[in-house]
């Protein structure tokens, strides 16, 4: 019988800043450090890396009692579900904060920007981004214009 921790596996782990077996977790935090000085994590979950839905698992998954239903889900998935539980539930706050993880996520920052949230990322240098909304189309040939 083999029976381990639930998401155990070698994974890039960001409190230790490096891949080895460890354990991961998605969590949701609130902040007010300027009126109360306090901070909490307020939702999360178990990251479960895709080698957890493999059938080499499956007893694994049953012994540890993970849901049998329970679908492979990326780290931003699991974050954007458990911030909008947050928002659902009627937490108050200002922006939404995250590390770079998660801003290199064109998907989640336009999640965020879509329902009218301010957020704060943090993206790679070379992320390229716009300060304006592109037009983006075939660009219109006037005549005599030439053709090419």
């Amino acid at each position: 019988m083999h029976i381990t921790s639930a998401g155990a596996a070698r994974q890039y782990n960001g409190r230790m800043g490096k891949v080895d077996q460890s354990q991961v977790g998605v969590f949701v935090a609130y902040a007010n450090l300027m009126k109360y000085s306090v901070w909490t994590w307020v939702e999360g979950d178990l990251f479960l890396p895709e080698i957890w839905f493999s059938e080499a698992k499956a007893q694994d998954r049953k012994l540890l009692g993970i849901p049998y239903d329970l679908k492979f889900k990326t780290k931003i998935e699991i974050g954007m579900e458990s911030l909008n539980r947050v928002i659902r539930n009627g937490v108050p706050f200002e922006a939404i904060c995250f590390d770079g993880l998660y801003g290199r996520s064109e998907w989640l920052r336009s999640q965020i920007q879509q329902a009218n949230h301010v957020y704060m990322a943090e993206i790679p240098c070379d992320t390229n981004i716009y300060l304006s909304e592109p037009q983006l189309g075939v660009p219109e040939i006037k005549p005599g214009a030439g053709s090419y």
